[in-house]
């Protein structure tokens, strides 16, 4: 092959692959601009925790019932009450005891204090009322329970510890 054929092999190939790359570059954003990335699958949401609301039960994964019966809101100048009342039936064949300990707020700030059932024995039902005051404006997003089990025979306490997020609660008076 001639020196000056070969030259003029060169050059075109010089250009010619830039301008490919270029070519296909382009080629390419198109078709993500038209189709999109080919991703058909949805991005997994992140789940979310289970709310309780009325009627429904604080730790599903114990032999007892612990039932929210009421849960209100009560406003009033400067700090408002949260109140929760449960039902408790000890189904169970050991001694129990639930206990409502600190409620979480909306803004992370957590409110210590709130109640607890007397040790109960199996077969037995008790309801706990709990109260918090909040600051005014603040609302209530989960709550702190500890569920006790005593063994028969010792009477060692077992204890099974549980934020339950709470469903959005009424503001009730004014």
């Amino acid at each position: 092959m001639e020196r000056r054929t070969l030259v003029r092999v060169l050059v075109v190939v010089a250009i010619a692959i830039p301008i490919l790359v270029e070519v296909l570059t382009f080629a390419g954003l198109m078709q993500f601009q038209l189709f999109g990335d080919g991703g058909d699958e949805p991005t997994p949401a992140t789940p979310q925790p289970r709310r309780v609301a009325v009627g429904e039960e604080l730790l599903p994964e114990t032999p007892q019932r612990e039932t929210l019966t009421d849960a209100s809101l009560g406003t009033g100048s400067g700090q408002w009450t949260v109140t929760l009342t449960v039902q408790v039936e000890n189904n169970g064949t050991t001694p129990y005891e639930l206990r409502l300990e600190e409620l979480t707020l909306g803004d992370g700030r957590t409110v210590p204090d709130g109640n607890t059932t007397r040790r109960l024995q199996p077969g037995e039902t008790a309801t706990v009322t709990a109260r918090w005051r909040i600051p005014s404006g603040t609302t209530p997003h989960s709550v702190t329970v500890s569920a006790v089990r005593f063994d028969n025979d010792s009477g060692t306490p077992r204890t099974l510890t549980k934020r339950v997020h709470l469903a959005k609660i009424p503001v009730e008076g004014g």
